[in-house]
C-alpha cells in the first residue's frame, strides 16, 4: 500500500469489500528474522478494509505482475471488489490483490494480543523493523483521510 516497489501510473484510496486486515503473518525475512521474527498484514476473508489501488502501467504490466507474485509469495493472488475514490466520485472496480494463504505456515491466524505485541514491537528483517510497517500503513491511511481502522486500533495497542 505505501511501498508497492514499482512506480505506479496512478494511486487512488479505495474500499475493499469483502476483506478484513488482520496483523496475522509472521515474517521472519523482510519484517523480521528467525531471531526476531515480525508481523505483516494480510486480508482475510470478511468485513471491509481501506487500502489503496495502485494502476500499472500499460508498458512493463507483466514484469510488474511477475515481481509482485514472487514478492507476495506467502498470499493468494485474487481478484477482490473495491470502491475506490478517483477524482471527485467512487467507482466500482475489481482488481487484483493478495490475500492471506491459509496453507502458508507463515500465516499465525488469530494472535494473542501479547504475541502480536511482541512481533510488531521486536521483529527486524531486511526491509526494516515491523514496527515500522504496522507505523507506515496508518500514516498512508491517515494520508488518505481515514484516521480509525483496524491498523490504527492495533498502532494504538503497540503504543500504550
Amino acid at each position: 500500500m505505501w511501498s508497492p516497489g514499482f512506480e505506479p501510473a496512478a494511486m487512488y484510496p479505495a474500499r475493499v469489500l469483502g476483506w478484513h486486515r488482520r496483523f496475522s503473518r509472521i515474517s521472519v525475512t523482510s519484517w523480521g528474522s528467525p531471531e526476531a521474527p515480525g508481523l505483516c498484514a494480510a486480508l482475510h476473508a470478511g468485513g471491509t478494509t481501506w487500502g489503496r489501488i495502485l494502476a500499472v502501467p500499460e508498458a512493463g504490466r507483466q514484469e510488474v505482475l511477475e515481481y509482485l507474485d514472487r514478492r507476495e509469495a506467502a498470499y493468494l493472488r485474487r481478484q477482490v471488489h473495491v470502491d475506490a475514490r478517483i477524482g471527485a466520485g467512487t467507482r466500482r472496480l475489481r482488481v487484483l490483490t493478495y490475500v492471506a494463504n491459509p496453507h502458508d505456515p507463515t500465516l499465525a491466524g488469530e494472535l494473542a494480543p501479547e504475541k502480536a505485541h511482541t512481533y510488531a514491537r521486536h521483529g527486524v528483517g531486511s526491509k526494516g523493523a515491523a514496527f515500522d510497517y504496522v507505523r507506515n500503513t496508518v500514516a498512508a491511511l491517515d494520508d488518505d483521510g481515514h484516521a480509525t481502522s483496524d491498523a490504527h486500533r492495533f498502532f494504538a495497542m503497540l503504543t500504550r
